[in-house]
């Protein structure tokens, strides 16, 4: 990440620098051409008329090729530089798999200032902790202030304080609520983190971990389908719909 970064940087400068060059190379101006038939030029040191029209025209020319070459030079080099911000985003929301190391309070992601904390072991879903409900009701208490319950198998989350409800959606948004069932006869809780154009939804969760290798593996960014989740969006009665954006971390 830090390597694109400075690939970033340096492809800018390079334009930036490229960008200066052609304008400094547009701007030289030329020395007096001394014409025998204008008496009125005393010397090559002063600009005469004849000598000001041509100045004029071949600035003009070079402000011409100027432009042209900035314009081929924007369109065919800079595709693999300006794109790198961009493929940086992207990058930092890319599913990649974690090891375990930590007894407690291992940070794997966050979102808006909530951190999604793991620890070494098993299933922690009976955890006020580290439970992937517990991870819900923290994110909605710091961000929405409110507190949410009834986050059990097939249900609803229900507000137990706090102004407004859940209700359920088919469009996933930024902070919306995942529930999942699983093969164990529970459901999973999560939130929606981005959402592709194609409807791919990127999760921050707890408890979504397994046993590899002799080592608790986990998993940030998780992608899934919008069709294999249910999503809860809450909302108040003054604002109907509220929709929190992703900050960089």
């Amino acid at each position: 990440m830090k390597e694109k970064q400075k690939k970033g940087i340096i492809c800018k400068h390079t334009l930036l620098f490229t960008h200066l060059s052609f304008f400094v190379f547009a701007l030289i101006k030329y020395k007096c051409v001394y014409d025998d038939s204008l008496s009125s030029c005393p010397s090559c040191n002063n600009l005469c008329l004849i000598s000001m029209v041509k100045i004029m025209k071949k600035t003009l020319r070079r402000f011409i090729l100027f432009f042209v070459a900035i314009a081929l030079f924007t369109t065919v080099v800079p595709q693999n530089c300006m794109d790198i911000s961009a493929k940086s985003a992207s990058n930092r929301l890319r599913q990649k798999q974690i090891t375990i190391t930590k007894s407690k309070k291992q940070v794997v992601d966050s979102l808006n200032g909530v951190k999604a904390y793991y620890r070494k072991g098993g299933n922690d879903g009976s955890s006020s902790f580290y439970s992937c409900a517990a991870y819900v009701k923290r994110y909605y208490k710091k961000v929405y202030d409110v507190d949410v319950n009834n986050l059990f198998y097939n249900r609803t989350p229900n507000v137990a304080s706090g102004n407004g409800k859940f209700t359920r959606v088919k469009k996933a948004k930024v902070g919306d609520i995942v529930a999942m069932n699983t093969n164990h006869g529970t459901t999973h809780w999560g939130i929606v983190k981005s959402v592709s154009k194609k409807g791919v939804i990127t999760l921050i969760e707890q408890n979504w971990k397994w046993n590899q290798g002799g080592s608790t593996v986990s998993v940030k960014n998780r992608k899934v389908k919008t069709s294999n989740v249910r999503l809860y969006r809450f909302k108040t009665k003054k604002q109907k719909k509220i929709q929190i954006t992703l900050i960089p971390e």
